[in-house]
């Protein structure tokens, strides 16, 4: 891969969600997503080892690297963040994608990235984290959560 082809700029209420993009326009997609104190810069170095066929798209977060930052008093939840990719994969018209995740323990990669994961099971076929923990269960638990004011319940 010679490098980046482009920069990535989505409307956004309170701004832009911007990011970089990498391979072929036909290429498969693949959504790559940072950890808290980093911003899309974190895949520079990993994107031109990755197979070449993919087109991937790393965002900056909200509220990280390039992209704006929410209306002081606005609160950054998981939930928020889901919503976020959803704008991004929406902007992209991306119907089948999978997701790099990268982040050492931080409930990005725990949390928000699975959940959008295990709420829209027919959009991502392989969901990859980097440098995590990962889960830990250890007995059947019954998970709550709590989007866009309904509640998905899925035992462990």
């Amino acid at each position: 891969m010679s490098g980046l082809i482009s920069e990535l700029s989505v409307p956004a209420p309170w701004g832009e969600i911007k990011g970089k993009i990498w391979g072929p326009d036909d290429g498969y997609p693949v959504l790559c997503l940072h950890g808290w104190a980093d911003n899309c810069a974190s895949f520079d170095c990993l994107v031109p080892l990755l197979p070449k066929e993919c087109r991937y798209v790393a965002t900056d977060l909200v509220g990280h690297g390039l992209s704006s930052h929410r209306a002081p008093g606005v609160s950054y939840l998981l939930s928020d963040y889901v919503a976020d990719v959803c704008r991004v994969v929406e902007d992209l018209q991306w119907t089948k994608f999978s997701i790099i995740g990268h982040s050492m323990v931080h409930l990005h990669v725990v949390f928000c990235f699975p959940q959008f994961g295990a709420l829209y099971p027919e959009m991502v076929d392989v969901l990859v984290l980097l440098d995590s923990y990962g889960f830990v269960i250890t007995r059947p638990v019954l998970i709550f959560v709590f989007f866009n004011q309904d509640i998905v319940v899925k035992i462990l």
